[in-house]
């Protein structure tokens, strides 16, 4: 027989873990806290560095001259923001280099899957859509890099054609993205 004290002990035991249990449940669900992206996973599986950029004096996009690497704007939002937009933005080529792995845009199509990594986080998106714009200073166009609204990510590069006597390429290829989950501890290995 069980006596009394042995009863309230066992009760407080139960009860202390119930409550442990709960924390620890909250605390390992609570929101990542955000972070800069490093790199992102194209759909065809190739991996673009990510690098932070800024805009300059003309609120022109200081996208890196390297067309292998990505510039993410650091007014936009970031992995693990629960809302607003992350604006990545790279060359489609370079005069000494071929074409950039953004090429990818022209060909992308609804559904496709993307990755976006940071130093402690991965979130994973698909292609909503993809459209030509007439290339203007990002400025005029606050639907593609606000911080606000819809949580996405936005791809840009440059798209034909080429006018070398007008500043180069008059289009940008944009392509929109949905997160597909929540953002998730990224894997070390």
């Amino acid at each position: 027989m069980i006596g009394h004290r042995t009863f309230t002990s066992l009760v407080l035991a139960v009860a202390t873990g119930a409550v442990l249990a709960v924390l620890l449940g909250l605390l390992t669900s609570l929101p990542a806290t955000p972070e800069a992206p490093g790199s992102l996973r194209l759909p065809s599986g190739r991996v673009v560095p990510v690098q932070a950029v800024s805009t300059n004096r003309d609120g022109q996009l200081e996208v890196p001259e390297d067309p292998r690497t990505a510039g993410w704007w650091r007014g936009s939002s970031r992995v693990g923001d629960p809302s607003g937009k992350t604006l990545l933005a790279a060359h489609i080529d370079a005069t000494r280099q071929r074409l950039g792995p953004f090429v990818e845009l022209y060909d992308a199509r609804p559904g496709l899957p993307l990755v976006l990594r940071s130093a402690g986080l991965r979130q994973g998106f698909r292609v909503r859509s993809v459209r030509l714009i007439r290339r203007e200073s990002l400025t005029a166009r606050p639907d593609l890099y606000s911080p606000r609204g819809t949580r996405q990510l936005v791809l840009v590069t440059c798209a034909p054609p080429y006018d070398p006597a007008h500043g180069g390429y008059r289009n940008l290829a944009v392509l929109v993205a949905e997160p597909s989950g929540s953002p998730t501890p990224r894997a070390t290995r």
